[in-house]
């Protein structure tokens, strides 16, 4: 059985990675194999491998997801250019 959450707030720095990051954690430990996106990120940085979002790098890194990151992340913003 799929579920799905969409964790969300009203501000920036208020948990939502850790929070997701998580329930990976559990989901993993009852032998599940949880997926993880981004839709849109204002915070990117520059990397070899192009634009990348913190979080998403994080997660990816953290749980060694196969996705790419234009699946994890697939809009970003740089309101810096």
């Amino acid at each position: 059985m799929a579920s799905s959450f969409y964790i969300s707030s009203t501000r920036q720095f208020s948990g939502k990675t850790a929070l997701c990051a998580g329930l990976m954690a559990h989901a993993r430990s009852k032998g599940r194999s949880p997926g993880y996106i981004k839709p849109l990120s204002l915070a990117v940085f520059r990397e070899e491998e192009g634009n990348l979002d913190p979080d998403a790098y994080f997660i990816k890194e953290t749980f060694g997801l196969d996705a790419p990151f234009s699946q994890l992340n697939p809009v970003l913003v740089n309101g810096r250019d």
